[in-house]
């Protein structure tokens, strides 16, 4: 569950959201880094859902950092204590985090599937 990166609604389906996009409507100042890219396109009328996709890009992220920091690059496992920090760093009460981190990937499906189509 901790693999946030290639999950059904992870970060990859994030980034790739950003770069079709740009490809589509244009390139955003500074779009290499996808949550900026994300509120460009958001600012342009282009992703209204862009705040979920910004959230969901910056818990991926924590949590891909916390799971290589406790547990290593290739760990699978994110050890009690990083979840924990994780929580924190997210503000989630205690035991929400795989709620949370099924919801966000919900929503980023949902917007791959809009704008790019479902996946067979």
């Amino acid at each position: 569950p901790w693999d946030v990166k290639l999950q059904p609604g992870g970060g990859m389906e994030v980034e790739f959201i950003a770069q079709a996009l740009q490809l589509v409507h244009g390139p955003v100042p500074g779009g290499q880094c996808t949550r900026v890219a994300l509120a460009g396109l958001r600012d342009r009328g282009h992703l209204p859902e862009a705040g979920a996709l910004i959230a969901a890009d910056w818990l991926w992220r924590t949590i891909q950092s916390m799971v290589r920091i406790t547990a290593g690059r290739d760990a699978k496992v994110l050890p009690p204590a990083a979840e924990a920090a994780v929580q924190r760093a997210a503000r989630l009460d205690s035991g929400s985090l795989p709620a949370t981190v099924a919801r966000r990937a919900a929503e980023v499906r949902a917007a791959f599937e809009r704008y790019i189509g479902p996946i067979t």
